[in-house]
């Protein structure tokens, strides 16, 4: 027998735009949040956190996950270059001039615009999506997953700190996505950290 415990950060960004927000069925959806909240007493009491902050529900920085290459079980990383995009772009519709306007979002980097696909209802929401896109696009360019001994204090959304790896991969900035601590009587405590890339400045 053994016993399997998954932290998995429910952070939804700009939260006032539900637009951004997909089915139900999506993990990050305000639905799904709403739905986590009851199981476990928290009904009409949910945390709003910016996703790969490393932030706790109070606002308090989250203890780091240091890795250490001698420490781990096993470990895969694979880090891609960032999307060359200047600026994501997002329309919505002015009813008082009667056609569609634009909220742009620089990104800073060479390359064309990256364009939203649906027209936002209004000016802060187009603004929201734009902002949201350009965060995306800074952030999800790699993952990898972890298992080493585990760590009380490791949590999902807490920066992840690599060490004794070569090269240039201890400079990559990295937040851990999932944590699941498995307890098996005869094997001890294990626990697999999966990463992803944290947001880039600029």
């Amino acid at each position: 027998l053994h016993r399997a415990i998954c932290c998995i950060p429910v952070t939804l960004a700009l939260l006032s735009h539900a637009s951004l927000l997909n089915s139900e069925d999506e993990p990050n959806s305000l639905p799904y949040a709403i739905r986590l909240s009851g199981p476990i007493g928290a009904d009409g009491e949910q945390v709003v956190l910016d996703r790969g902050k490393g932030q706790s529900a109070s606002g308090a920085a989250l203890p780091p996950i240091i890795i250490r290459r001698q420490d781990l079980y096993s470990g895969d990383l694979d880090i891609e270059e960032r999307t060359a995009h200047e600026k994501t772009s997002e329309s919505w519709f002015d009813p008082k001039i009667g056609r569609p306007k634009r909220e742009n979002k620089s990104i800073g980097r060479k390359g064309g615009p990256h364009a939203g696909l649906h027209v936002a209802p209004n000016k802060s929401d187009a603004k929201g999506r734009a902002e949201a896109t350009a965060k995306h696009l800074n952030r999800f360019t790699g993952t990898g997953s972890f298992e080493l001994k585990g760590n009380a204090v490791a949590m999902a959304g807490a920066p992840v700190i690599l060490q004794g790896f070569e090269g240039a991969i201890e400079a990559v900035p990295l937040v851990s996505s999932v944590v699941t601590h498995t307890i098996v009587p005869e094997d001890g405590w294990t626990m697999t950290v999966e990463v992803e890339t944290a947001e880039a400045a600029g």
